[in-house]
């Protein structure tokens, strides 16, 4: 991945700051979208030692927002490499029974995680029939699993769907799009979840966790390399053995 173009949404923080962390490692060029603007900021000083980074903040659900990343990005750096759907999230209402959660927490899970991965990859897909670039979209676990939550996994779900006909309609171009299905990671967005009694932990079967978000970070750098070319349409799960449990 040395001195190519990356964007990454969902930047701010999680797993979506430790891939930018890795790949500033390796001289990228970074885009960087979060709808938290101040974490943006803080980032791209911490980043500017090793990369030239450009940060648009914004909600990734609006068209305008994924098209201006881009925009910018090509404009800057002249191409476009890979794309790394990071931005998701879940509420404190997606709990319980189906009965439970409300339209408009469902609505805006879903617009968030399916939607905000939709447009990135629409605006992002031209640039990266150029370059022969590559995508990856963080599902996760619960998109396998029975879980208590309603709303999240539906949305991870979705975005499986949407990266196998991606790597499906885009081949042919040389893009290579692949899905990676992250258990329980120690990030914000896990407090949310232990919040709503969601047990992710202590199974037989499952190596002890959590993750962290630089062991998910060294994945998503792997299938964007030239090591992981042959690797298209693939989801690969990254959860101490959850799935299997």
């Amino acid at each position: 991945m040395s001195e190519r173009v990356a964007i990454i949404t969902g930047a701010g923080s999680g797993i979506g700051r430790a891939v930018a962390a890795r790949l500033s490692r390796q001289s990228c060029s970074l885009g960087l979208t979060d709808i938290r603007e101040d974490q943006l900021r803080l980032e791209a000083d911490e980043l500017a030692t090793y990369a030239d980074v450009v940060t648009v903040s914004g909600d990734i659900g609006e068209e305008a927002t994924a098209s201006q990343l881009i925009s910018r990005v090509v404009g800057r750096f002249g191409r476009l490499d890979a794309l790394i759907n990071c931005a998701g999230i879940t509420v404190d209402g997606d709990r319980g029974g189906i009965e439970s959660v409300s339209v408009e927490d469902f609505d805006l899970v879903q617009r968030v995680n399916v939607r905000g991965t939709f447009l990135a990859c629409k605006a992002s897909i031209p640039h990266l029939s150029a370059s022969r670039g590559a995508i990856v979209n963080v599902a996760s676990v619960s998109a396998l699993k029975g879980m208590a939550s309603t709303a999240y996994p539906t949305s991870k779900a979705a975005v499986l769907g949407l990266t196998r006909s991606i790597a499906f309609q885009y081949a042919s171009n040389g893009v290579r799009c692949n899905a990676i299905l992250p258990g329980p990671v120690d990030t914000p967005m896990l407090d949310i979840a232990n919040r709503k009694g969601v047990s992710l932990v202590g199974r037989p079967g499952v190596i002890e966790g959590p993750g962290t978000a630089d062991e998910v970070a060294g994945l998503i750098v792997f299938l964007l390399s030239d090591d992981a070319r042959m690797i298209n349409g693939a989801m690969l799960s990254i959860d101490g053995g959850l799935a299997n449990a």
